[in-house]
């Protein structure tokens, strides 16, 4: 029932891994599975004809709403649960896709399957503890499901419990030792801890088995550089850039792997085309401010996190960003009203560093 060909996220090197092994997607076959049933009841077998048509028309929204209907008729169907939380994941509601695996894993504790979908999402929300327990869940019910021990490997990591997740990704590798992945994030994790030599001996078999992967070669990247291999290391970026040409994820990588060696013209246009590619990515712009800044291009840094709070209106850094940028052209009035929602927002989340610096700024307007 595995899907062989998992999509691995992107590894943002600058920040730890942020993704995680995806759900094993099988066209619906979830909620498929359902319709196939022969209920007696007849407004249960309805609903469900009716559920799957939404399905098919990919109206999901609708589709839970049908299924949630059918539960009323058979409350303990840890398919119908499954179903919904298939359809949640597809649609990136990742606490609703773990709220209903949760009830399908109480109906029925011996699917494996329910289990690694509800580590998926738990993964996804950042309950990384939880998610752990689940593909732990999902590994004693089926041993061969390596998709789980890819999916347990990262939240072991996220939880910097490195020793585990390497032993974890090894034995996808004992098991399959043409598992690109597992190489992938084994040679990402070396990367992080600062071990070269065995980071680019895992990503080089990862780059052997999956050429056409611009991640990996993102991550090769960094470790050539790290190592003081410049040219092995733009070589390895371009590459990243022309097999993955449209994802902005691969360009805000680029952008701070470029901006770790203060290659500020190279970072500054990598941000710029993955902009181009999504212009929600707050990220993006913020570094892009950062640079502005740096380079004492300041009014166009004003405008630049402008779009950033107007992006993320209740992150406090982008009000204090602009607020700096605004001090340095002497509008010290805006920056002073910008000032005081950066303090706001920084009183809510509890941020005691934040608050101070918001305040020392203050005092120098």
């Amino acid at each position: 029932m595995h899907n062989s060909s998992l999509f691995l996220a992107t590894l943002l090197v600058w920040g730890g891994f942020q993704g995680v092994a995806p759900l094993a997607v099988q066209a619906s076959e979830g909620v498929e599975w359902i319709a196939q049933r022969s209920p007696t009841d007849a407004q249960l077998d309805t609903l469900l004809e009716q559920g799957n048509q939404f399905v098919e028309a990919r109206n999901y929204p609708r589709a839970i709403q049908v299924y949630q209907q059918a539960l009323r008729l058979d409350p303990q169907n840890a398919r119908l649960y499954s179903g919904i939380g298939y359809l949640q994941a597809i649609q990136g509601n990742f606490a609703q896709a773990a709220q209903a695996y949760r009830q399908a894993v109480v109906y029925d504790r011996q699917n494996g399957d329910f289990f690694y979908a509800l580590g998926h999402s738990l993964a996804k929300i950042g309950d990384n503890a939880a998610a752990q327990i689940a593909y732990q869940q999902a590994i004693q019910l089926d041993r061969n499901n390596l998709e789980a021990y890819l999916g347990l490997g990262v939240v072991q990591w996220r939880q910097n419990d490195f020793i585990s997740a390497k032993r974890t990704y090894e034995q996808v590798l004992s098991a399959d030792p043409r598992n690109f992945q597992a190489h992938e994030l084994l040679g990402a994790m070396y990367l992080k801890q600062g071990q070269l030599d065995q980071s680019i001996q895992h990503l080089r078999q990862a780059e052997q088995l999956n050429p056409r992967s611009g991640s990996i070669q993102v991550k090769l990247a960094s470790a050539w550089l790290a190592r003081g291999n410049v040219d092995l290391g733009r070589q390895a970026l371009d590459k990243a850039a022309q097999l993955d040409s449209r994802n902005p994820v691969i360009y805000m990588t680029i952008g701070k792997i470029q901006e770790s060696f203060e290659n500020w013209p190279e970072a500054y246009q990598a941000y710029q085309r993955a902009v181009s590619l999504d212009r929600n990515l707050v990220d993006a712009h913020r570094s892009m401010g950062d640079i502005l800044m740096r380079q004492n291009d300041v009014l166009l840094a004003i405008a630049t996190y402008r779009q950033v709070v107007q992006l993320a209106p209740q992150d406090p850094e982008g009000y204090y960003k602009l607020a700096l940028a605004l001090k340095e052209r002497d509008r010290k009035q805006e920056a002073l009203s910008v000032l005081e929602r950066a303090l706001q927002l920084y009183q809510v989340a509890g941020d005691r560093e934040g608050i101070d610096r918001v305040k020392a700024l203050m005092e120098e307007l």
